[in-house]
């Protein structure tokens, strides 16, 4: 089976179709002689007779009524591979699939996705906006096409391409002393409870990494599972937080105040994660070229 042709499967449902190889051969565009040989090879690849020859007009045998649904299979399969490699070697048609996490996905995204989209409006575009492991996970496991985070920490399949680095931030109540000064130190932030994101959360294990270093006493933690809320609990005054630079306007627009950070520098690259063995497609990599046009920094 494993020399079975395109054309042969071709050749045999047309004439099966048609119950008639003179008729077939027409429609193929093909001599009644190259129809016929090119039956007689498929027949002997398979092992057996695929047509009943009477006169002018051809039937289908048993074996040949149960291989017409599986030869027809086999050309849809065909066709739907061809188009689908087709797709991701041209921009004329196809789809995009980023993970994001949730502070590049509402800030920097956006136009990128703008200026990919005015230049190539016949690709679907598709956002997931994760959390950064869940966004590395979505490209190892090559369920979607390309994942906008930080650069791991641990070890993973993926292909990272940085864009920039952005630096930790931390942000307070309205009401809070330091609110209109613009910046703060770090042992008056931590004289506030600190609130942070869940255990597994890179972003928290940067942050507790450089206290630790840095001997910082945290006299208290408040733990939640994502940024949003950890806005809304510093706008309500709970507490006080360290986040990614990327997170300012979503913070802002949460009635948090952003404060730089004297003398503390808790930097991470952030950028493009690819699949390590999948070659990207031509609007994967038109997506990463306005990426870097637009974001990466020299």
């Amino acid at each position: 089976m494993n020399n079975i042709s395109r054309r042969q499967l071709q050749f045999f449902v047309i004439a099966a179709e048609v119950s008639s190889f003179a008729e077939a051969s027409q429609l193929l565009n093909v001599t009644p002689p190259a129809l016929s040989s090119a039956i007689k090879n498929l027949e002997d690849e398979i092992g057996g007779k695929l047509f009943e020859r009477r006169q002018r007009r051809v039937s289908l045998t048993p074996e040949g009524e149960y291989f017409l649904p599986v030869a027809k299979n086999l050309l849809r399969e065909w066709e739907d591979s061809l188009d689908k490699l087709q797709q991701r070697m041209t921009l004329d048609r196809g789809s995009l699939t980023v993970a994001a996490m949730p502070s590049f996905a509402s800030h920097a995204l956006p136009p990128c996705l703008a200026a990919f989209q005015q230049q190539h409006p016949n690709i679907n575009l598709s956002v997931r906006d994760v959390v950064m492991e869940d966004v590395i996970d979505l490209v190892e496991r090559q369920q979607v096409d390309m994942g906008l985070t930080f650069q791991s920490d641990r070890p993973s399949n993926t292909r990272f391409t940085p864009l920039f680095d952005d630096t930790f931030i931390a942000v307070v109540a309205p009401q809070h002393p330091c609110a209109a000064q613009g910046k703060i130190d770090l042992a008056t932030l931590l004289a506030s409870p600190l609130i942070t994101l869940n255990r597994e959360s890179a972003a928290r294990r940067w942050v507790e990494a450089y206290l630790e270093a840095g001997d910082h006493y945290v006299p208290q933690r408040i733990e939640c599972m994502n940024l949003t809320t950890v806005g809304a609990l510093v706008a309500a005054g709970v507490g006080v937080s360290i986040v990614p630079n990327l997170c300012r306007q979503p913070m802002i627009s949460q009635g948090v105040v952003p404060l730089d950070l004297i003398d503390v520098d808790i930097t991470h690259a952030v950028g493009i994660h690819l699949p390590m063995q999948h070659p990207p497609s031509a609007a994967t990599q038109a997506m990463q070229d306005i990426l870097c046009q637009q974001l990466k920094k020299s």
